[in-house]
């Protein structure tokens, strides 16, 4: 019943929002980056780093354990409630981000061809 602007700016809001929209996507891309650099692998055929920008983006998405995680981290329900609302948006936002950078890496890829 509170307001959501007050809601998605405190601090536990911004920490799951950064962490899931920042973190998670960088840290899967860094990885990809130094596993792919150092030869222990390789991209697969057709796939550019702008879809692995994307797909680390749809990391972001991480909903079954993020759901579960403030429910061990907090007693306060209201701190639970803020943290659920957050992981909710920045689920939908890493979805419809990680949507459009792989459909613009699709549709670039269609025009080469």
């Amino acid at each position: 019943g509170g307001d959501i602007l007050e809601t998605m700016t405190h601090p536990v809001a911004l920490g799951v929002l950064f962490g899931l929209l920042v973190a998670k996507p960088l840290g899967i891309l860094l990885t990809s980056f130094v596993v792919v650099k150092f030869n222990f692998s390789d991209l697969p055929a057709g796939v550019s780093w702008g879809h692995m920008l994307g797909a680390s983006i749809l990391g972001g998405v991480g909903f079954t354990m993020a759901i579960f995680v403030p429910n061990l981290a907090f007693t306060d329900p209201e701190l639970i409630a803020i943290s659920k609302i957050a992981i909710l948006a920045a689920s939908f936002i890493a979805g419809i981000v990680g949507f459009l950078i792989l459909r613009r890496e699709a549709l670039c890829a269609n025009r080469e061809e």
